[in-house]
């Protein structure tokens, strides 16, 4: 396991299991969001940000959080040995993205660049803001779409699925 993507909703945890996996495997560890999200929620020029994407899973051993499938045509996956996917249901990762969502916008928390989870959204447009989207996406989508999309690129693939915390957990432990 040394090219690993973590997918899954906004607020399953991504982040948290690529810094742990980060010092556990002594792998650098990307935040793919942060690369894409420039000032003021300016998305990056796609042709560059393909580029970055490109030069990093170029590199030896990696772990990127996200996947921007879309828009990377699944540059990720195709190099990674090993997918992990965080199937959680919608109530988990609801109540760890609202409480992420508030705490975010109540203590102005610089998230990517120089953006902030906004106050007003919180209060008067909740469907813009994090949790508001994953939300939509989790309903239309569903909860297995992520592992949908990571047995697209199944061959010579390690791809590894959690549908509650206490299974990652234990895979963690046994690693």
């Amino acid at each position: 396991m040394k090219k690993v993507q973590i997918t899954g909703y906004g607020g399953s945890g991504k982040t948290t299991l690529a810094n742990n996996l980060s010092q556990k495997l002594h792998i650098p560890h990307y935040e793919i969001d942060g690369l894409f999200w420039l000032e003021n929620w300016q998305m990056k020029n796609t042709e560059l940000f393909t580029r970055e994407i490109g030069h990093i899973v170029a590199t030896e051993s990696w772990i990127i959080c996200g996947a921007y499938n879309k828009i990377l045509k699944g540059r990720i996956p195709k190099q990674a040995d090993t997918i992990v996917v965080l199937c959680y249901p919608l109530r988990i990762i609801f109540w760890r993205s609202l409480k992420r969502t508030v705490q975010r916008a109540m203590t102005h928390k610089r998230l990517w660049g120089t953006n902030y989870e906004s106050r007003t959204n919180l209060l008067l447009r909740p469907r813009r803001t994090h949790t508001g989207i994953m939300v939509r996406k989790y309903i239309k989508n569903g909860r297995y779409y992520f592992l949908d999309r990571a047995k697209e690129f199944a061959s010579q693939r390690s791809i590894v699925s959690f549908n509650h915390p206490k299974e990652l957990e234990q895979w963690l432990t046994d690693l």
